[in-house]
């Protein structure tokens, strides 16, 4: 996550009331009431000064990393979650279990295991049509993954999507997940179901269109919308959470930071609004537009990204030549580098020696702990990302919303429900602390609970 420069903050102190209460309230890490106060019912941003742009970016990219550490987290957890009520003795799986650990799996890149469960899904007679279909949508996806480009193209095309058009969304993720861009036609059903929504944000979000996003991501963030809600046997209801929502909430935002940062008029400033708006799109996934504002600043951060690009691009030499650059610079660009960096398999080894070389920097600075944690947790060492972040956990504010950003909470939780039982009370007291501010989370604590509540835990056999 980058540093969100002193300009802006010095800057709000002469500002007009709206942005300093705006503002105020980014400090108390409310960005969505932030982001309430500053475009209210507005249509658009026409008419919002520099200064309410700031405020608005920086409230946008924050929240867009608080979602996608939470989105992380969410994977890590219904992976384990479905796994146990599809293996465990203690359980007996509803129809649906098989086609839920596919999506799980599929997220955290098990392409052949979620690829299992997803044909397996093809004819289970008792799974709903509708997921029949779902099944093999995300198995087309698991077949491009696999090279299989033929086979994952047959598959989309025998699949018909029309009028359907939260089918319709669900492909144009899973096809933009492997490398297909595909907008969803996701025609005039208003429906305000989860996935009939992801559809139109997913749309959204490939327009670059900030204005219509803004009543969806309202929609999906202000409320718990699990896609399927079913009462079963011994009172148990079972709900889904599609791990894909979180993940475009996050590109949403994104987008919307992008668009904040871009319209940035004055000389004064530029420079940080240029950086952050190639940041926010090079996040959304948008590598051209992210390209051509990095080449407008001279920001020390600039080559990390760029580097990044050039990397994705499959120009190797030029990425390392800004990475070198960026690790050269001064300590905390050098973090971010390796937050970056992290996405990447071939740089794992450079980010352990990153994260070795500034452990005393990361245990001063809770920003620089949240960014060396999320490397640390993304190359598969979540003891040593626990490490880090306990120690500049500050624990005389412990899950004060005031004092520590959500998105550390988030990234805290996810190393602590990696690192073993005994932390589970803790993931469960952590995302219990974000639910008033944002009620999405509580999707994602269903999961925890469902998983680790020791009340859940008993010899009668349940249907899950």
């Amino acid at each position: 996550m980058p540093r969100i420069a002193s300009f802006f903050v010095l800057w709000l102190l002469t500002a007009p009331a709206l942005a300093q209460q705006a503002e105020q309230l980014v400090r108390r890490h409310r960005y969505t009431e932030a982001i309430e106060a500053l475009t209210g019912a507005r249509a658009s941003l026409d008419g919002l000064v520099d200064r309410d742009l700031s405020v608005l970016g920086v409230a946008h990219l924050q929240r867009a990393y608080f979602l996608r550490d939470l989105a992380a987290l969410q994977v890590d957890v219904g992976q384990a979650y479905y796994h146990m009520r599809l293996t465990s003795d203690d359980v007996t799986p509803t129809p649906w279990t098989a086609y839920f650990l596919g999506r799980y799996l599929f997220e955290q890149g098990q392409t052949d295991r979620a690829l299992s469960h997803f044909e397996a899904s093809f004819d289970a007679a008792r799974l709903p049509d509708e997921y029949r279909r779902r099944a093999r949508l995300w198995a087309a996806a698991c077949y491009a993954r696999q090279g299989r480009t033929r086979q994952a193209d047959a598959t989309w095309a025998a699949l018909s999507v029309e009028g359907n058009a939260a089918l319709a969304g669900e492909r144009a993720y899973a096809r933009w997940t492997v490398g297909q861009d595909e907008v969803p036609a996701c025609g005039e059903d208003r429906s305000t179901s989860a996935a009939a929504l992801r559809c139109r944000l997913w749309a959204g979000i490939q327009g670059n269109d900030a204005t219509a996003l803004r009543p969806l991501q309202q929609r999906l963030l202000s409320e718990d919308l699990p896609d399927q809600k079913t009462e079963m046997e011994d009172d148990f209801v079972l709900r889904f959470y599609d791990p894909a929502t979180l993940d475009m909430l996050a590109a949403a935002d994104f987008v919307a930071a992008m668009e904040a940062f871009r319209r940035f008029r004055g000389e004064r400033g530029r420079r940080d609004a240029m950086l952050y708006a190639g940041i926010s799109a090079y996040e959304a996934g948008d590598y051209a537009l992210a390209r051509s504002f990095l080449n407008e600043t001279d920001h020390a951060l600039r080559a990390v990204y760029l580097g990044a690009l050039d990397y994705l691009a499959g120009d190797r030499d030029t990425a390392a030549q800004q990475w070198a650059q960026a690790r050269a610079g001064e300590r905390l660009v050098e973090i971010e580098w390796a937050s970056v960096a992290s996405r990447f398999a071939t740089e794992y080894d450079g980010v352990r020696a990153v994260a070795a070389k500034h452990r005393e920097t990361a245990g001063q600075n809770r920003r620089a702990a949240r960014m060396l944690g999320r490397a640390l947790l993304e190359i598969g060492q979540p003891v040593e990302a626990l490490r880090l972040l306990e120690t500049a956990y500050p624990t005389p504010y412990h899950n004060a919303l005031d004092r520590i950003e959500p998105g550390y909470m988030a990234t805290l939780s996810r190393a602590q429900f990696a690192s073993g039982r005994r932390y589970y009370p803790a993931v469960r007291s952590h995302l219990a602390s974000l639910v008033d501010a944002y009620p999405v989370v509580a999707g994602v604590l269903y999961l925890v609970q469902a998983y680790t509540a020791p009340e859940r835990t008993t010899g009668k056999k349940r249907t899950g």
